[in-house]
């Protein structure tokens, strides 16, 4: 989302440098750090607050029982909400993640504001593995992310990312249902319940996938059979005579199967053709700009939780099960 990033503090140079226009700071970190180090070093040592929200014309007057939420360091405006709304700080986002891990020493290897700052996000290390025959290891990782918009609570997602070139292994298990999202309220302790069924869900979602990658580099996969993955993954439109694109895109990924720089020494296996068809996704799919949104953000957008994360999700089936 390279036009939504307002700061930004992480241990890997983002892919959008040099593309976004809205960026107001960028900090690259030579270690993870913890919460308060984060807090600063990703632009998110701010407050907000609410402000009484009027209308002006010829019946110009205080509307009753809504707010601004406004940031008290520049004034920006990021939603509206009613008296009773709980404002929630973006330190307490820190806060709710390391009362949530339950650890004082958690490792922040990432943060920021989107949105002009009405969004934010921290992402916390929680450990790391490899798949055999693979060298580049997967971080686990925890995510927290809130809004300041009057509509977003907070959520906690899990994710896995491939170091070497980033592709995101999404919580493609069949069945995993990898976040939870609380909503604002005074409560701690309520939320704190609510939220700790995530490290359950984490947890097994992290055993599973190591489980279900193990076993994709168990089997031989041959470019044929690649192929024939393809075309169940990327069925062809039956209203379009020649489907040329749709083809385009299945040779594709069995060239990245047969020779991607970033799968050197990886065996012809599922697995391998798992990691070609994220790949694919996550940087060679033609995406295109519309009227509306440039084709990086859409690019973005369909990696956390768009078309992109579901044909993962789709890939990684078909391939458990071939």
């Amino acid at each position: 989302m390279s036009d939504a990033v307002e700061t930004y503090a992480g241990l890997w140079n983002p892919w959008w440098d040099g593309i976004s226009t809205t960026v107001k700071s960028k900090t690259i970190l030579a270690e993870a750090v913890n919460a308060e180090s984060m807090r600063k070093a990703a632009g998110l040592d701010w407050e907000i607050m609410k402000q009484p929200a009027f209308v002006t014309g010829e019946h110009a007057g205080r509307i009753p029982g809504w707010n601004a939420v406004q940031r008290k360091t520049d004034g920006a405006i990021f939603g509206m909400v009613s008296d009773s709304y709980r404002l929630f700080q973006n330190e307490e986002g820190f806060e709710f993640l390391e009362a949530l891990m339950q650890q004082g020493n958690v490792e922040y290897v990432s943060g920021g504001a989107l949105f002009g700052g009405a969004f934010a996000w921290a992402l916390a290390k929680v450990d790391e593995f490899t798949v055999h025959g693979d060298d580049s290891p997967y971080a686990d990782y925890l995510l927290g992310y809130w809004g300041h918009d009057g509509r977003h609570g907070f959520t906690v997602a899990d994710t896995a990312v491939r170091v070497v070139c980033a592709n995101t292994a999404t919580a493609a298990i069949a069945g995993s249902k990898n976040k939870v999202t609380i909503r604002h309220t005074a409560n701690m302790e309520a939320r704190l319940a609510a939220a700790r069924k995530t490290l359950d869900i984490h947890s097994e979602y992290s055993k599973r996938l190591q489980k279900v990658l193990a076993d994709l580099a168990k089997r031989p996969k041959t470019t044929p059979e690649v192929t024939n993955f393809t075309v169940k993954l990327l069925p062809a439109n039956p209203d379009v005579e020649h489907a040329y694109r749709t083809e385009a895109d299945r040779l594709a990924i069995v060239n990245l199967f047969q020779a991607s720089p970033t799968l050197v020494g990886v065996a012809p296996t599922a697995y391998r053709a798992y990691q070609a068809t994220t790949e694919w996704l996550d940087h060679v799919k033609v995406v295109k700009d519309t009227k509306t949104e440039k084709a990086s953000d859409r690019r973005a957008l369909s990696i956390i939780e768009g078309g992109a994360a579901d044909l993962k999700a789709t890939a990684l089936k078909l391939l458990a099960k071939a």
